[in-house]
């Protein structure tokens, strides 16, 4: 009961703070950030605008006070001043259209996301910008055209040819093979690369054709990640789980010198897979020599100390949360964390007969 609490609050407050992957663990793995030096959030299938969404925005003003205005205060008359005082500036008008996106006004920045395009030296991070933003619009043909455009002048990359990809499975299932093809491309210009990754397995059913893919993949230099998804299938499905942990094994060493959000990412991958398998202990073997509560984020301390509890390494559980306790975030999850660990830490009962 605790642990599902536990990751309840987590999961509302990332959604209040947005600062770290917390409660990961209760989220696909298949599902987490793309490698994409372009989006670092990327929503997996096209929504209607305000469908199940909540009807205030939380903003931050620059006194770094924590507002919630009502949506539509948002959309009419702040996010446009946003827009018209970075018009000129592509490095943050960039960031404030995938802002807007992100969190539901793809409709608002059509212009803007346009006109970045003819301002922005970075042509391969505004086109990718500008299609996003069409296809949020349901504007697959358009997307498609810029796309397209840019390569003819540019040449192909992985992103464009990934979002050439996500951009004709929504066009329609007949041209499925076209979108199977960019994103194939793509992944073998970098085969780690998550969003395509993700779209070209999200097209292909069978278990077996997608562990078959990713052994393929799995054999492309520096090819971490398909790895990753690899030990997924094998462990989740019950095909292999010895052969996907000894993957695990085999990976997780060679990421110490990668970007740390690549770690994150990673760390939680494994955690999710192996905790919800019973291989609690797999995941102390495996994280335990490289996890570092100074470099890695909230969200895989907090994930890694729920595995500890589970497997019932108090010293390590008790190391954590010692160290969050000491930490800004939510009372609120330091009296669940202090909860579990203190259910983890009492010696089991047993009936006396």
């Amino acid at each position: 009961m605790f642990r599902r609490k536990l990751f309840t609050s987590l999961k509302n407050y990332h959604r209040t703070v947005g600062k770290s992957r917390i409660g990961m663990v209760i989220q696909s793995s298949c599902n987490f950030s793309s490698s994409s030096i372009f989006f670092n959030e990327q929503v997996q299938q096209p929504e209607k605008e305000n469908q199940a969404r909540e009807e205030t925005i939380q903003i931050v003003t620059e006194d770094g006070k924590e507002l919630h205005i009502p949506k539509t205060t948002y959309r009419e008359k702040i996010l446009p001043e946003i827009l018209k005082r970075h018009w000129t500036n592509p490095e943050m008008l960039y960031s404030k259209i995938m802002s807007a996106v992100i969190n539901g006004f793809a409709s608002d920045v059509l212009e803007a996301s346009k006109h970045l395009v003819d301002i922005d030296p970075n042509k391969e991070r505004s086109t990718a910008a500008f299609s996003n933003v069409l296809m949020r619009n349901n504007m697959w043909r358009e997307a498609e055209e810029a796309l397209e455009n840019h390569i003819k002048t540019h040449g192909p990359t992985v992103n464009i040819l990934s979002l050439l990809g996500e951009c004709n499975i929504f066009k329609g299932s007949e041209i499925i093979e076209n979108a199977k093809n960019y994103l194939w491309k793509a992944l073998q210009m970098d085969p780690n690369h998550n969003h395509a990754l993700s779209w070209y397995l999200g097209v292909i059913s069978s278990p077996v054709d997608k562990v078959k893919i990713l052994e393929g993949l799995s054999e492309q230099k520096d090819a971490w990640r398909p790895k990753l998804f690899l030990a997924h299938y094998l462990i989740t499905l019950k095909m292999d789980i010895p052969r996907g942990i000894d993957i695990f094994k085999q990976v997780l060493p060679t990421l110490k010198d990668a970007p740390v959000q690549e770690q994150n990412e990673a760390f939680n991958f494994v955690i999710q897979d192996l905790l919800g398998s019973g291989q609690e202990k797999s995941i102390i073997e495996i994280l335990g020599p490289l996890y570092n509560k100074d470099v890695h984020d909230t969200g895989v301390g907090i994930n890694f100390f729920v595995a500890c509890c589970e497997a019932k390494e108090i010293e390590k559980a008790k190391e954590i949360l010692d160290h969050f306790k000491s930490q800004n975030i939510d009372e609120s999850i330091k009296e669940q964390m202090d909860n579990l660990y203190q259910r983890a830490s009492q010696p089991k009962m047993y009936p006396i007969h």
